[in-house]
């Protein structure tokens, strides 16, 4: 016999029954619980502060069972009420009771309506003893503002709408469902979405999205998806051959920066398209398929920008001789002069994918103000820089040089006439070649290694009046 009560003012939560130690009689344990407190335990899962979470149920569970099991096996579920409260919105159970069973081998849920600020949660569903299933999920208007501070425990300024909704059908071991995504005015900070879309289906063991769409301030993106179920590395039954599709295209999509360096916007977009074919996703050697960029621009404040000057396409197979249509052509323009330009050029006779870049005369005043919506850079940043750097990517014997050069850097309140830097990579070693900073007083040389067959290291550092307490001061405590 089994007997257990608790009581907490006005919470009770009461267990009772009788278990069989042979089996050869009906077993029964029954639970019930009204107005329980169960914020605590909600916190806990959540990861949210004990304050911010309240929540209180009602409802009974009733378990009989005798030898066999899982034949004989009865549950049944209600739930009178649920109320939860999290980090100021509330969701509660609109349609009470909700209703769980379990019998002969067979689930049932009936339909459940949770709502909560607007938001709607439809679920119902059911799994036969012969393994059909029917179930049915559907969210309307969920809030991202509220699930961004349940995530984050706080508001951090996202908004917008989430609808979706899915149907499960067929058997366990050939399941048919299908559904849809919807998305709309997504805004976080300089992200900005107006719409998102996209259909889905699952039939004869593959997964298909023949529509996907999504529209921004100034630009849209549209495409599909196809793949089988063994593509994704999911085992079926069937003995269909894996196959995957991925098909995009897009048109000036990008992101509009409101308070760039706090003063002015800024935009950043790009056009072009996408697609890969292959076997599975994980075997990349079966990889078929091409990268087009049409267009590529950043406008920065004061007169900055990045462009792309002419079209490319990528191509990807790993039995291509040149995968790059023609080199990537980036300039740096200040109004309407080139001030900085950045070369991509494929290496006709490398073993694998290998690249070569150059970077002529880049204006580093130029670049922090470019990329300042990233990361942020010392307000004092200049100087002129100059790379020339290549590298084989074949895994087994990778390649790469490097070798810049910097006229009259300026950083964190060090100044110098050039910095001069060259290193190399191949299969045995990894080589800092030279390493200069010249100044009128100041200078700094290291050069050294690593031998991976000898397992050693190797550095030499010389210093002459090198003033490092501007460079040390940023990384110390106040």
């Amino acid at each position: 016999a089994i007997a257990f009560d608790m009581q907490n003012d006005l919470n009770t939560l009461d267990i009772t029954g009788t278990v069989s130690p042979t089996g050869t009689t009906l077993s029964s344990v029954a639970v019930q619980w009204q107005a329980f407190e169960f914020g605590a335990i909600l916190a806990a899962f959540t990861g949210q502060r004990v304050e911010d979470v309240a929540g209180i149920s009602e409802g009974s569970i009733s378990v009989t069972w005798r030898d066999p099991i899982a034949e004989t096996l009865r549950i049944a579920a209600r739930v009178e009420q649920v109320e939860v409260d999290l980090i100021g919105t509330t969701y509660e159970l609109a349609n009470p009771p909700a209703r769980f069973d379990y019998a002969d081998g067979a689930i049932v849920l009936e339909p459940m309506l949770l709502t909560g600020d607007g938001q709607t949660l439809r679920v119902h569903g059911s799994l036969a003893r012969d393994g059909a299933v029917d179930f049915s999920m559907v969210m309307d208007d969920l809030s991202i503002a509220n699930l961004a501070r349940i995530s984050a425990g706080d508001d951090i300024g996202a908004r917008g709408t989430v609808a979706y909704a899915i149907n499960l059908g067929g058997t366990l071991t050939h399941p048919v469902a299908n559904g849809f995504f919807r998305a709309e005015d997504i805004r976080w900070k300089s992200f900005a979405v107006d719409s998102v879309g996209a259909r889905l289906s699952l039939a004869s063991d593959t997964l298909s999205i023949p529509d996907l769409h999504a529209k921004f301030p100034f630009g849209r993106l549209d495409g599909s998806f196809m793949a089988t179920l063994n593509a994704l590395g999911v085992p079926v039954p069937s003995k269909i051959d894996p196959a995957f599709h991925i098909d995009l295209v897009f048109d000036r999509i990008g992101a509009e920066i409101d308070e760039w360096e706090g003063l002015r916007s800024g935009q950043i977009g790009l056009s072009g398209a996408f697609n890969l074919t292959g076997t599975k996703l994980a075997d990349l050697e079966s990889y078929r398929g091409m990268f087009r960029l049409d267009s590529l621009s950043v406008d920065a404040p004061f007169h900055r920008s990045v462009k792309l000057l002419e079209p490319f396409t990528l191509q990807i197979a790993n039995d291509i001789d040149n995968p790059l249509s023609n080199p990537v052509h980036l300039a740096q323009i200040l109004d309407a002069d080139t001030v900085g330009t950045i070369v991509v050029e494929y290496q006709p006779n490398s073993e694998s994918l290998g690249l070569d870049l150059t970077v002529e005369r880049l204006r580093l005043s130029d670049v922090r103000h470019l990329i300042i919506p990233i990361v942020n850079l010392p307000d004092d940043l200049d100087g002129e820089l100059s790379v020339n750097a290549s590298w084989d990517m074949d895994t087994e014997q990778p390649r790469a040089r490097l070798a810049a050069r910097l006229i009259a850097p300026i950083g964190y309140g060090v100044q110098a006439d050039s910095i001069r830097f060259a290193a190399a990579v191949d299969p045995e070693n990894a080589v800092i070649e030279e390493g200069y900073l010249f100044s009128s007083a100041d200078t700094l040389h290291i050069e050294g290694g690593v031998s991976f067959t000898d397992e050693t290291l190797h550095v030499r550092v010389r210093a002459n009046r090198f003033e490092a307490v501007n460079v040390a001061l940023p990384s110390l405590p106040p």
